[in-house]
């Protein structure tokens, strides 16, 4: 497993759009969910009142959300990378449910469109749009893997990191539509609030954002003289094989046997706020370490393509500000949890996310020595 450099990161959620914002607020003890739009209710029968999503003005007859989202985090990574322009870099930016691309995607099925109009209703119209705008000539593509998107897009980064100077990697959505959280309370996913590990917890809260990470490798990183702010040493795939909704343990097992957990100080779960997902995540966790466990998702809900990089950034943050942050809105668990931001040495956290379909990714964040 070769390790990877992370040399620049961005980001915007519901907490900020810059890291200096979003980790003072995943501190603080505010509430960040804000109600959805009446109309996102009407006629659909959504019992769904509140999402996380940043407060930005974008005029959606020009581009959705999910772009605006990822292009804002992408040019925030490449600003504090300070790298120079090479146009021998890949993009590696995914996307799930597209913001209002959603909504077009539905009205364009039967009717004329014009080439380019076609274009933005794919989910890939993200990750072309940032190698056109910066001239990358490496693969753009994005990858589809239900919760565990963004850590499967870092992995399938990192696996081309010797062709590139550098790789763009990242995530963006915008599931605060009607589509979607219909989509999802039919299936009985969403919850009435964003509570991880919390006795009362009854499913996840839609969230938006984007977050983007440039990754290279240690040869590259050290001949281009970047600036390292974290390193990704591990990562690991697997899947359940069992049922489409009902997480078994079994991938998110086989990810942390495959995993050097040795000194791992802290872990940040994929700790969604269901049922059956917390408390099956908490004890396959448990099994390999006593590490504190949290989730970034009390703040921020549930941003899907966007999770995984979010948190492996917040994770990124932890190891920097020497803090692990606590679990906002679990206040009554029988599970050993993060409540209360603890001031520690932190040197390297686990990430996990699993999804729909048991798809399972796990990885190791350390601290650069």
């Amino acid at each position: 497993m070769k390790e990877a450099c992370i040399v620049g990161f961005g980001m915007i959620d519901a907490l900020g759009d810059n890291p200096i914002d979003c980790w003072e607020n995943m501190l603080n003890d505010r509430d960040f969910h804000k109600p959805i739009d009446p109309h996102v209710q009407e006629g659909h029968g959504l019992k769904v009142k509140y999402g996380f999503y940043p407060e930005v003005d974008i005029d959606e007859n020009f581009t959705n959300r999910t772009v605006h989202y990822g292009m804002y985090a992408v040019e925030q990574a490449i600003h504090m990378s300070g790298l120079p322009h090479s146009s021998n870099v890949g993009v590696i930016f995914s996307t799930l449910t597209g913001g209002n691309t959603s909504k077009a995607r539905a009205r364009a099925i039967g009717k004329p469109l014009k080439p380019k109009q076609g274009l933005k209703v794919t989910i890939d119209y993200l990750c072309s749009n940032i190698s056109i705008k910066y001239g990358y000539t490496g693969i753009n593509t994005c990858v589809y893997s239900a919760c565990a998107t963004g850590l499967v897009s870092i992995d399938y980064a990192m696996r081309m990191l010797d062709e590139y100077d550098y790789v763009i990697v990242g995530g963006s959505d915008a599931g605060v539509n009607d589509l979607d959280l219909g989509f999802f309370s039919v299936m009985r996913a969403i919850g009435t609030k964003s509570i991880p590990f919390d006795k009362n917890r009854d499913g996840f809260i839609m969230g938006e954002g984007a977050g983007c990470i440039i990754l290279q490798s240690r040869k590259k990183a050290e001949e281009m003289g970047s600036k390292v702010y974290a390193c990704i040493t591990g990562i690991a795939n697997a899947s359940d094989a069992l049922d489409p909704t009902s997480p078994s343990g079994t991938g998110a097992r086989a990810c942390l046997e495959k995993l050097d957990l040795e000194g791992v100080d802290s872990v940040n779960s994929h700790g969604t706020s269901t049922p059956l997902g917390d408390i099956s995540e908490y004890n396959v966790v448990r099994e390999f370490t006593n590490a504190p466990i949290y989730s970034n998702k009390g703040k921020i809900g549930h941003t899907f393509a966007a999770a995984g990089v979010l948190e492996t950034i917040y994770s990124v943050l932890s190891i920097q500000n020497g803090v692990i942050p606590h679990t906002a809105g679990c206040q009554d668990t029988d599970m050993d949890v993060v409540m209360e931001n603890i001031e520690t040495d932190v040197k390297k956290v686990l990430v996990n996310s699993f999804g729909f379909g048991g798809k399972c990714c796990s990885i190791i964040v350390e601290k650069e020595k």
